[in-house]
């Protein structure tokens, strides 16, 4: 992971700060931004990507959710905990009535070994500090037999439509990829998922589509990027392109990957 120090701006200042703490902000200020657009988005036949990415592990019990944020995958079973460091993502879980959670980092999970059935990680492992500590950690807690499900952003499925636009928008941020601490993740999951000790039983690329009728599903979407980085000229200018898309969905590439111990 890059964990050194950098230059970001954010909220109108620019300040140094590792990735760690820009994530922290990010989060206290856009709590809950992640499932308010990915609740939003469905693929062909009507399921999220939190209903998709629960369904193998629906009949587990207790399911421990690392880096839960504000909840999303909490109906996935009957006895559900939350873990994440972030205090606001926390207490937005809390006002949605999700619970049990428990503050700590990915990194050293406050769970006895061999005490869960299943966990998830939903659009979480490829900003935590370190992917393969985070799975090691999930296969400690995990009993024999136990499943994860995963979820990170992927590059396919698309339609042409939907790579001319994210084009469009990585040339108006100055990127070739969004900045990411592991935007590699995708292809490293595997390897990663082996090395924790897991075998893979299923891998599997899904297109869901996000509405983008309203100013509000615009400045969501753009809300939603981890523009560490990135001036606010840029930010500005990547708002004004998500507006000219009101006219269709757009794409969103979502990869789950479903292991055992």
């Amino acid at each position: 992971m890059h964990s050194g120090e950098g230059t970001w701006i954010y909220g109108g200042f620019t300040e140094v700060t590792s990735w760690s703490s820009y994530v922290e902000g990010f989060h206290r200020e856009h709590a809950g931004i992640t499932e308010d657009l990915l609740s939003r988005a469905t693929d062909a036949d009507g399921s999220t990507p939190y209903g998709w990415l629960g369904a193998p592990i629906a009949r587990s019990s207790p399911v421990v959710d690392v880096g839960c944020g504000s909840g999303p995958t909490a109906s996935s079973s009957g006895s559900w905990i939350g873990v994440d460091r972030s205090s606001a993502e926390l207490a937005l879980a809390a006002d949605r009535g999700r619970g049990p959670l428990v503050m700590a980092g990915s990194h050293a999970l406050p769970l006895a070994r061999g005490s869960a059935d299943a966990a998830v990680a939903a659009m979480s492992l490829m900003v935590v500090d370190d992917p393969g500590t985070t799975l090691a950690e999930v296969a400690r807690v995990l009993k024999p037999g136990g499943r994860v499900a995963v979820l990170v952003p992927s590059r396919r499925p698309l339609r042409l439509a939907d790579l001319a636009r994210y084009a469009a928008l990585l040339a108006v941020l100055g990127r070739r990829g969004l900045p990411f601490p592991h935007p590699d993740l995708a292809h490293r999951l595997i390897e990663l998922l082996a090395e924790a000790g897991f075998d893979v039983l299923s891998d599997d690329d899904r297109r869901f589509e996000c509405p983008m009728t309203t100013p509000e599903d615009h400045a969501r979407f753009v809300r939603s990027l981890y523009l560490r980085g990135i001036a606010p000229r840029r930010v500005a200018l990547a708002g004004q392109l998500v507006r000219r898309w009101a006219r269709s969905p757009l794409g969103i590439p979502l990869r789950r990957v479903i292991a055992t111990l």
